[in-house]
């Protein structure tokens, strides 16, 4: 039944004829709500973001490989932050370089490196350090960052998608001739 009613909709939006500027507008609209450019003081405050979690992944993966007094679990921590944010880094970097963030991909792939990062580190932190509250909170401190950061993600998502769909009624409103 969906399936007739899919092919149904599509012949008869098939039979409408589309006016050319408007469908250019509905495409710049569609655009400029899933893409931002970085330009000027966003791109100069993206490159401090990009060059701070550097600077914290070097001296995290610094101390995972060069410092023998910490052992254990919190040495793979250091490892595991290190290269989450260096991941972040170079994942900010490219995006910055090609000057468009776009909400959709390169919200999608931040929020798994951030969410999947904070696990990694969540567990080999219960792993190691579990009887210590200390550890356990911040742990579930870290844990909780992920998740929250992949929830925020999946609200933007979805609020991206909701006006998508607006804008996509108001389109087909639009290109409707009055008195149909």
């Amino acid at each position: 039944m969906a399936e007739r009613d899919k092919s149904f909709t599509a012949k008869l939006l098939a039979q409408q004829t589309a006016d050319p500027a408007l469908q250019e507008k509905y495409r710049k609209e569609l655009t400029d709500m899933l893409e931002v450019k970085i330009e000027g003081g966003r791109k100069a405050w993206g490159i401090v973001i990009v060059a701070i979690r550097y600077i914290i992944s070097l001296i995290c993966l610094f101390m995972f490989f060069f410092c023998p007094t910490i052992v254990g679990t919190y040495r793979y921590f250091h490892g595991i932050l290190g290269v989450m944010l260096i991941t972040l880094s170079v994942f900010g970097a490219v995006v910055i370089i090609k000057g468009v963030y776009k909400h959709r991909t390169h919200g999608n792939i931040g929020a798994a490196i951030v969410f999947y990062g904070s696990i990694g580190a969540w567990a080999l932190l219960m792993a190691g350090g579990a009887s210590n509250p200390l550890i356990a909170t911040l742990g579930t401190g870290i844990l909780l960052l992920g998740i929250t950061k992949m929830v925020c993600n999946l609200i933007k998502q979805s609020e991206l998608n909701s006006r998508e769909q607006i804008l996509k009624q108001e389109y087909r409103l639009a290109k409707t001739p009055l008195g149909q």
